[in-house]
């Protein structure tokens, strides 16, 4: 969109009769990169994200538990079970992707952070998202979308 002093000037230099929509493209090309420049200047001053709100949650470090040798891959979804005392984690085996593991990438874990069981070895590539419906089936999105 045209300010208002740039289509001033426009009048101003090449008069009103030849403003047509040559004039007005050359007034936008001139404009635009002002405009992004002031606006990129404008978010990137503001952008870091301000909360003040109270946190109702206690972080707990090292509540869940991986089984002996495993460790903690990329976690890209975490879901509570309909009965609200476990959590449902889908991590990518130890890594960025469950390509050639044998891990189960979707795990349960009670309310003590114990995991309960597990499943999806060799059948989820790149978990990415996890629902748990009100009868406790468990879906997972598979962000890659081929057999690992």
């Amino acid at each position: 969109m045209m300010t208002s002093k740039a289509a001033k000037a426009l009048i101003q230099t090449h008069g009103p009769q030849r403003c047509g929509l040559r004039g007005l493209a050359r007034a936008i090309a001139l404009a635009a990169p002002i405009a992004l420049s002031v606006g990129s200047a404008l978010w990137s001053a503001g952008s870091t994200a301000q909360n003040h709100a109270p946190n109702p949650y206690n972080t707990v470090l090292d509540w869940a538990r991986l089984p002996e040798g495993r460790v903690w891959g990329s976690t890209s979804a975490v879901y509570p079970h309909p009965d609200g005392k476990h959590i449902w984690v889908a991590e990518r085996c130890g890594a960025n992707s469950c390509v050639g593991s044998d891990l189960d990438p979707v795990m349960l874990f009670d309310e003590n952070g114990n995991m309960v069981r597990s499943f999806g070895a060799g059948l989820i590539t790149w978990p990415h998202g996890i629902n748990v419906d009100h009868e406790g089936n468990v879906w997972v999105a598979d962000g890659v979308g081929y057999r690992a």
